[in-house]
């Protein structure tokens, strides 16, 4: 009897059931390893950002500024995309980048154009998250933009400061016109435009009076309309008689300097010498006043007596 030879031909795909039943099991375990790894995300705690921008507060009222940054920069401003970040925690979050740079460069005497933009940018972002800034915030803010040149902007934002702060927005408008007045070539209208405001300001002191005076006559006089510098200048003092020394020492410097200018030589030198009887000896100005006495004693003949102011100059 022959036997029937029968050809097996074996799959290599093919898989018993020992190998297949781990499939579905590795799934399950799959699937369990990544629900844990959620479970594990969605109950991580929030970071506390209340805490990290009380610390920066803290940094900043002393002082620390670059140690303030720090917090804001490495810890915090990871989180501010995240849904948990709050409108309070937004606004806080801007406005103490702002105050930890504009503070910052103060205080080290630094003047970086992108130190002042970043100032900008944070304030605005943070007035766009809601956030309202303190008369200190104006302030900063007033500095970065006066120092990127931005006069108008300036006289704008200079226009959000109540009476409540006069003081600061009469020291800042008393800066745009001396920053008008500094420019290479002057910027004379905005100057007599801040001066009129600044003297129209119902808030405005007697010594600021003073120097407003002292301001317009002196652009008069670099103008060349002496006559128009020496009558304010005279119908100004009785107003300002009460001001501090120094102030009433300039107005009297520069009446001597008008003086000058129309060869009343006489008249020139007793304004002058009343000036330095006001103004401290380790100003600048008393030394501008000494040069314009010297020149005055020049034209009379006196050259000893000139000789004398000019050495005490340097």
């Amino acid at each position: 009897m022959s036997e029937e030879i029968v050809d097996i031909e074996i799959n290599p795909n093919k898989r018993s059931w020992r190998e297949l039943w781990q499939i579905p099991t590795l799934g399950v375990a799959a699937l369990l390893l990544l629900t844990g790894l959620i479970g594990v995300i969605l109950t991580r705690p929030e970071p506390d950002i209340d805490g990290m921008i009380k610390a920066a507060e803290a940094r900043i009222t002393k002082a620390e500024h670059a140690e303030a940054l720090e917090i804001l920069n490495g810890k915090i401003r990871q989180h501010v995309d995240a849904p948990f970040i709050t409108e309070d925690q937004l606004q806080s979050f801007h406005l103490l980048r702002a105050r930890a740079v504009g503070k910052g460069q103060r205080e080290l005497g630094i003047n970086d154009q992108s130190n002042h933009e970043s100032v900008l940018n944070e304030y605005e972002a943070a007035e766009q998250a809601g956030a309202e800034l303190t008369i200190d915030d104006h302030v900063l803010r007033l500095e970065s933009i006066l120092e990127l040149g931005q006069f108008d902007e300036a006289v704008t934002k200079l226009a959000e400061i109540g009476d409540e702060h006069s003081a600061e927005r009469i020291r800042i408008r008393k800066e745009i016109i001396e920053r008008a007045l500094g420019d290479r070539i002057p910027r004379n209208e905005l100057a007599e435009a801040q001066l009129l405001e600044l003297t129209q300001d119902t808030m405005l002191g007697v010594d600021d009076r003073c120097w407003a005076a002292a301001r317009r006559a002196q652009m008069q006089l670099n103008q060349g309309f002496i006559d128009e510098a020496i009558t304010g200048i005279l119908r100004e003092m009785p107003r300002v008689a009460s001001a501090q020394p120094h102030a009433r020492g300039e107005l009297f410097t520069l009446l001597g300097r008008g003086y000058m200018e129309i060869g009343a030589v006489s008249e020139a030198r007793k304004q002058l010498e009343r000036a330095t009887e006001l103004i401290e000896s380790d100003d600048d100005l008393f030394a501008e006043t000494l040069l314009q006495l010297g020149m005055s004693l020049e034209q009379t003949g006196e050259m000893e007596l000139a000789l004398d102011q000019f050495d005490v100059i340097t």
